[in-house]
This record gives structure tokens, sequence and C-alpha cells, in this order.
């Protein structure tokens, strides 16, 4: 993450949890990335950094076939961005057999990832 002080980047804008998330690991790093400009999609922001010398920071998913010819990923650590994802529904409302069946599915998958903890509320 150093290295990427005063590197300028073009970003998602602050609306985006991608770019939360990256304002507080450049403040757990104690860098300023220079952030030259704030784009709403991925796709203009991919197009823009393949032509240009900048950089951005998005989730490796964001590399498609049709750019992973020119891009190349970088993992970040110190600190490295960590994002939690769920399942989520209304506290107790109703959920059909098949809402029930698809939330056992992934607990199933899940339970033998690492992970810090799995709510299982019902």
């Amino acid at each position: 993450m150093g290295e990427l002080h005063n590197f300028p980047l073009i970003l998602l804008s602050n609306a985006y949890c991608t770019r939360r998330l990256w304002n507080k690991c450049t403040q757990q790093a104690a860098i300023q990335p220079s952030v030259i400009a704030e784009m709403n999609t991925i796709g203009a922001i991919l197009n823009v950094i393949q032509h240009t010398g900048t950089g951005t920071i998005l989730p490796r998913l964001a590399l498609s076939s049709e750019h992973n010819q020119t891009l190349a990923g970088v993992s970040l650590f110190n600190p490295t961005p960590q994002r939690e994802v769920g399942l989520l529904w209304r506290h107790n409302s109703f959920r059909c057999a098949a809402s029930r069946a698809f939330a056992q599915i992934v607990r199933e998958l899940c339970a033998d990832l690492p992970q810090t903890s799995i709510s299982n509320r019902n």
C-alpha cells in the first residue's frame, strides 16, 4: 500500500462500497494517493486506465476477459482490503422453501472456508 502514496488513480466515487473500503485502507496505511478522477462505472475506469499511465482500485473480478489482455491486477497488502458478504432477509418474516433451501446450501458450501464468523440466525 505504501507504494501507492501520491500514485495517480482513477477511482469510483464515494457512493460505492469499494471506494469507502479503499479510503479506510489508505487511512490505516497513512498514505494519500493522487485521485485524478472519479467515475461511476467500472467499464469507463478500465477503458481510461487501459490508455493512460494511471491505475485504479477495483475488485479483481473487474478484470473481465476483454480487459485481461492489457491490464494486470496487483494484490494489495498492509492493509489488505477485505469485504464481508452475507445472505440477508427480513427478521421474523416468511421465507419460502426455496429461500430456506438456498440458505442451507450456502451454509454447507461455506462451512469449510476460513472465516471470522457465520451467523446462523433463523
